[in-house]
């Protein structure tokens, strides 16, 4: 189980820790925490409905699409392809911009900051994308495993550096406020949804690879995986928030690596091992959604390979042209994407394969004896999606295990069904909220100066 933990807690800890020591500054001492960890309970009840929803429908191998369209139908698998297209696309944006944030200013350094122009961010963008654009027409992405590697030791490298300038230079955090109740901790909280990004989709590989238990459901043991996953990663964030803040203070960056400054070879290294790593990330990250594109809507072949890439890599190289700084991009992604796969995805799948397995939204015992022991009463348009409501039914009396399980025990308590409407609820106000917040932003993308805080290694 630590095995999987750690993990899990890899595909978890990302760029996002570059942006939310910002986040707390613009939400308040106070606010922040709730909102971290609130948000962290949010991302973990979605992971346990996405869980709940893989146990009732009983297919080791399920995909997104293949749950969505057996829980909704035709259209459910294209709601759910389109967001597991849009999830990687934008965060491919996000890294783009937040390249040019790293770099930009080291290019700006390095040249003495004289002709601007040929390391603008349009430029810096369309240098990268070339660059990285062989590498995403790959169709076998297992040798770039190197990549995890680099970016977690760039992570690790990124973190313990703030720790020790932390010690140095502790100014405390007498200029944090206490609580912030504006525009700025709205975006901060689109930033913060960010930072649990991937998490529900995460759940599909480990479920698929996790070894079933005696009565063959997987949710409860993988259920307790992403809870400390999610704990450990919300637990990282706000210790490096907190560093962070006390370190650098009032002259905080929106991306707290520009506080490092440009002209120490241990920063420089950070920064450059955290570039690079960041940039061989976008093949990795477009290669499911390119995967899901050939296999459901384009089809397959190497010029079909070409265009699709080169369409996904020049799109989101145009929209990163455009976005003032990492930490807008990271709030964009968090206010669509990211609060979608948390809460709304999981609770639709949920509620409708209880409604579809069950033939009620809140079934008791008594209707699931019923079902088990008549299976054509139930409701049979969840079939001919995968396994057919007969399969679905059956699946849970006798689990891959081959052990009969008390169908008691496969009610879905009332409670869940309750909290999963309301979560659905929320998402579908929090989504347009946040996008509106975010697009009127008056951020212009300035930040304050860079504090001259060092490690003291030349």
């Amino acid at each position: 189980m630590a095995a999987a933990v750690l993990g899990m807690l890899k595909s978890s800890v990302g760029t996002a820790i570059l942006s939310v020591p910002n986040a707390l500054r613009s939400t308040g001492l106070v606010m922040f925490p709730l909102l971290l960890f609130g948000f962290m309970v949010l991302a973990q009840f979605g992971c346990m409905l996405v869980t709940k929803t893989l146990d009732i429908i009983g297919i080791n191998d399920s995909d997104p699409a293949k749950v969505g369209e057996v829980a909704l139908g035709k259209w459910g698998k294209w709601i759910t392809l389109v967001l597991t297209f849009l999830d990687p696309w934008m965060s491919v944006v996000a890294y783009l911009t937040a390249l040019c944030d790293i770099v930009k200013p080291m290019i700006a350094e390095a040249a003495h900051h004289e002709h601007t122009g040929w390391y603008s961010t349009g430029t810096l963008v369309l240098c990268m994308s070339v660059f990285v654009f062989p590498f995403m027409l790959y169709t076998d992405i297992t040798h770039m495993s190197w990549v995890n590697i680099l970016g977690m030791g760039a992570l690790i490298a990124f973190i313990v550096a703030v720790m020790v300038n932390t010690v140095q230079n502790d100014e405390g955090l007498g200029g944090v406020p206490t609580a912030n109740f504006n525009e700025d901790a709205i975006i901060a909280l689109s930033v913060i949804a960010f930072a649990y990004d991937g998490c529900q989709m995460n759940v599909f590989p480990f479920y698929r690879d996790l070894q079933p238990p005696r009565d063959g459901k997987k949710g409860p043991a993988l259920n307790m995986i992403t809870l400390c996953s999610n704990f450990l990663t919300a637990c990282v964030y706000y210790a490096i928030a907190m560093m962070a803040n006390a370190c650098y203070g009032d002259a905080l960056d929106k991306d707290v690596l520009n506080n490092f400054g440009n002209t120490e070879a241990i920063y420089i290294i950070i920064k450059s091992t955290l570039a690079i790593a960041m940039l061989f990330t976008i093949p990795i990250t477009m290669f499911e959604c390119t995967n899901v594109l050939r296999e459901h809507v384009v089809g397959s072949g190497r010029t079909v390979n070409i265009i699709l890439n080169a369409v996904l890599l020049g799109t989101a190289a145009i929209i990163a042209a455009f976005i003032p700084n990492m930490y807008l991009a990271f709030a964009y992604v968090g206010a669509t994407t990211a609060t979608a796969w948390t809460m709304i995805l999981p609770p639709l799948w949920y509620i409708c394969c209880v409604k579809k397995c069950f033939g009620c939204y809140f079934p008791d015992e008594n209707a699931r004896n019923k079902l088990i022991d008549n299976p054509e009463l139930a409701n049979t348009t969840a079939a001919d999606a995968e396994e057919g409501a007969a399969k679905l039914l059956s699946l849970n009396r006798q689990q891959m295990s081959g052990e009969v399980v008390d169908p008691s025990d496969d009610v879905p308590p009332p409670l869940t069904m309750y909290l999963a409407v309301t979560m659905l609820v929320m998402g579908c106000l929090c989504v347009p909220f946040f996008v509106i917040v975010t697009s009127i932003s008056t951020g212009d993308g300035s930040s304050p100066a860079p504090s001259n805080v060092t490690l003291g290694v030349a």
